[in-house]
């Protein structure tokens, strides 16, 4: 028993929270392994099968702020618990799919809302259990992310050979059931949160500076690093990188990500996690106008190992960040209505850029707005940084 004390309950939440997000993060992201399986069973355009993916990350993100603040109404676990329920259901339905709309309402929609239900929870309740440990914490868990994305890709890529899509999709369904069951049970807050008791709206929160520059700040990230991430291998083939070498960039980046978000989180506990952000944000925005220049691998290459670095950075600072600025109660909502700003920036960023493509022949355009985004993303974290305002959400009257 005296063995068991020795470990600080919210690392086993952390731990809990990794596998939570390995696994959700680990199938969503392997979608574009069954991308051209789905081509050929539906006999759909690349458009179509494109807008399944789309709907599904706008749909994870903009959930947030609902699946937070009943979270912080009800439990956690509850919470979580619903969202294992929608993922193991989203994943079977789809295995049954006879047309391409089933997959925007099974896929896109049902395995989403499951993923936003689960994340935003886990995460929450795992940086309420730190003060001083917060950045160290949200970076080993959101290495979940991912290591779920490197470890899972090549098991769906084998499952889709083998026995197909449909069976595959069956199969990660009934494993993230049996799996998140079990990772959930350790999803507890610390006693003494008191969000349920304290008075909350959302409309508080539009009423906050420090709120509405933060919102503001991760928009504009999320435009950049859409923009990037989709764009990236097509910018440098056209550059003259090879198909196969264009490629390795995107896996590079995704690697650096895992090192940037353990990294950052790390170094925000000693720098502060105000600072942290800004570095990711002037890292992202300085190392993609070096991408405007790059011209032969080793560049493309630099710009991977910064931008994956800088990017994970970012996704690991959000959470604790938040609890800094705000508070831990009433957390789940504050950070789901953050990342609903994820989400409107997934949705634009990537579609602004191939429109801009479209339109005048050349990337030139959208890798210097994804630039611009995130440098201006970081002055509005200098100017939180500066402004010293009262980041309180509890409404303030005056004395009568």
């Amino acid at each position: 028993m005296k063995d068991m004390d020795r470990i600080y309950r919210g690392w086993v939440v952390t731990a809990s929270t990794f596998v939570i997000l390995f696994i959700v993060f680990g199938i969503s992201y392997s979608f574009g392994i069954f991308f051209n399986s789905l081509l050929r069973e539906f006999g759909a355009s690349r458009e179509s099968i494109s807008l399944i993916f789309s709907i599904h990350i706008f749909i994870l993100f903009i959930s947030g702020a609902f699946f937070g603040r009943l979270s912080d109404v009800m439990s956690p676990k509850i919470v979580i618990g619903l969202g294992i329920a929608l993922i193991s259901f989203g994943l079977i339905i789809s295995s049954f799919a006879k047309e391409i709309w089933h997959l925007y309402i099974s896929y896109g929609v049902i395995f989403a809302l499951g993923i936003g239900a689960a994340y935003i929870p886990s995460i929450s309740t795992m940086q309420q259990w730190f003060i001083e440990r917060g950045g160290t914490a949200a970076g080993i868990a959101n290495t979940g992310i991912g290591f779920g994305s490197l470890a899972i890709a090549p098991i769906a890529a084998h499952m889709n050979i083998t026995i197909g899509w449909r069976y595959s999709f069956i199969i990660f369904g009934v494993l993230s059931l049996l799996v998140l069951t079990i990772a959930v049970l350790f999803q507890t807050q610390p006693e003494d949160i008191s969000g349920r008791g304290v008075e909350f709206h959302f409309t508080d929160l539009f009423r906050s500076r420090p709120f509405l520059l933060l919102f503001t700040a991760i928009l504009l990230g999320d435009i950049s690093i859409y923009i990037s991430i989709a764009h990236i291998v097509p910018y440098a083939i056209d550059r003259g990188v090879g198909d196969v070498m264009a490629s390795t960039i995107l896996g590079m980046l995704g690697g650096a990500g895992i090192a940037g978000r353990f990294g950052m989180g790390y170094l925000s506990d000693t720098l502060g996690k105000d600072k942290g952000l800004i570095i990711c944000f002037l890292g992202m925005g300085l190392v993609i106008i070096w991408l405007i220049m790059a011209e032969t691998y080793w560049m493309f290459m630099l710009f991977s190992l910064v931008f994956g670095f800088t990017y994970g950075g970012f996704v690991a600072l959000l959470s604790p960040i938040a609890m800094d600025l705000f508070g831990r109660d009433n957390l789940s909502s504050i950070i789901g209505a953050l990342f609903a700003a994820a989400g409107i920036g997934a949705l634009i960023g990537p579609t602004m850029a191939g429109s801009l493509y479209d339109s005048f022949g050349s990337y030139m355009i959208p890798f210097t707005i994804s630039g611009i985004s995130s440098l201006v993303a970081a002055g509005l974290m200098i100017s939180l940084k500066k402004s010293g305002d009262d980041c309180s959400l509890t409404p303030k009257y005056p004395e009568s």
